[in-house]
């Protein structure tokens, strides 16, 4: 009998657990749903500074602002001449981190070409890098460098969401530098 009623306490205990977990859950939720939403009479008092102050990263911490400029190398034929995104196929869903290191490699050689030497293009992307004849030479100074030779380096906002059927990327406005990178491969 001993047994039978420790059996259900024990039972009991997990359902109080449980209960619990879920009210603080639900709790949560609910204040971060409020923080997210624009102001109103439900989120009138000081909630959000105290969901603030108990988690202070928000969602930012995960994601970038999809508002970020776009970063982007391509090659002599005009095709993406890294392996990004990272969570792509080809790179195993993120497994193989060879695409997130390209993406240092190529910011590392972004940022070797001059402000100057950016040229801003407001029509085509494809044509103004036609019309273009100066290549900035360069030296890709990682140990195991894996752009090595022509690319063009493209910088420019995306596309909104709204105006997705109306525009493509390649005619956004954006700047762009044609480099000629030369590996030393020992």
């Amino acid at each position: 009998m001993v047994f039978v009623i420790s059996g259900m306490k024990r039972s009991n205990s997990y359902i109080f657990t449980l209960f619990i977990s879920s009210a603080v859950l639900f709790i949560i939720f609910f204040f971060s749903l409020l923080n997210a939403l624009p102001q109103n009479v439900l989120n009138a008092s000081n909630t959000k500074n105290v969901m603030l102050k108990i988690f202070p990263q928000g969602w930012s911490f995960f994601s970038k602002s999809p508002r970020a400029e776009e970063f982007l190398i391509l090659d002599t034929q005009g095709n993406l001449a890294v392996d990004w995104p990272n969570n792509s196929m080809k790179n195993l869903f993120g497994i193989d981190r060879h695409g997130r290191a390209q993406g240092i490699e190529a910011g590392v050689l972004a940022f070797q070409a001059n402000k100057d030497l950016w040229k801003k293009c407001e029509g085509n992307i494809n044509k103004c890098v036609e019309e273009s004849d100066n290549i900035v030479q360069m030296e890709n100074p990682s140990p195991n460098p894996t752009l090595c030779g022509r690319y063009t380096i493209i910088r420019r906002k995306p596309v909104p969401w709204a105006w997705a059927n109306i525009t493509s990327p390649s005619d956004q406005p954006s700047s762009f530098v044609e480099v000629e990178v030369k590996c030393s491969i020992d």
